[in-house]
């Protein structure tokens, strides 16, 4: 619906076991907006797709989208098992 806040969430593909490979993020828009992307305390992008090589352990990765009715944040714990 125009006019709305967006309408995102963040996703992931399927992690690999391996530590030195990259988990990747992304944003499910309804609509298109603009991103930005925090692993804190790095900036991990401003695409609807992200990657980032994390170490095993628990994770915050947070997004914004901005639309033509604002800002809206979200935020996930990711906890990532590998080797």
């Amino acid at each position: 619906m125009r006019g709305s806040r967006p309408d995102h969430c963040i996703k992931q593909t399927e992690a690999s076991l391996d530590c030195n490979e990259p988990v990747v993020f992304f944003a499910a828009t309804e609509e298109p907006v603009s991103y930005q992307w925090w692993l804190p305390p790095f900036t991990l992008g401003s695409s609807d797709t992200v990657e980032a090589v994390l170490p095993a352990g628990s994770h915050a990765v947070l997004l914004m989208t901005v639309d033509a009715s604002g800002r809206t944040a979200t935020a996930m714990n990711y906890l990532r098992s590998c080797q």
